[in-house]
């Protein structure tokens, strides 16, 4: 439970930023090859970068290839 807290105060702490992240991600369509889309890359990696800007470290990555995006992943 001291974790999550932890986490609930660090989200407190940047809440605005946390806001900001959260309308950038909004803006960005992510839906599957099956309903007209293009699936998440593109989502992926504005929140890699925004992690990355963070310096939050070692985040894995585990891509889910696929052919009928236009990522490839």
């Amino acid at each position: 439970m001291a974790n999550l807290k932890k986490v609930f105060q660090l989200i407190e702490k940047n809440r605005k930023e946390m806001i900001e992240l959260q309308k950038e991600l909004t803006k960005i369509p992510a839906m599957a090859p099956q309903n007209g889309g293009d699936g998440e890359w593109e989502k992926s990696q504005v929140l890699m970068k925004w992690l990355d800007k963070c310096g939050i470290p070692n985040v894995e990555r585990i891509n889910a290839i696929d052919e009928r995006v236009s990522s490839g992943r």
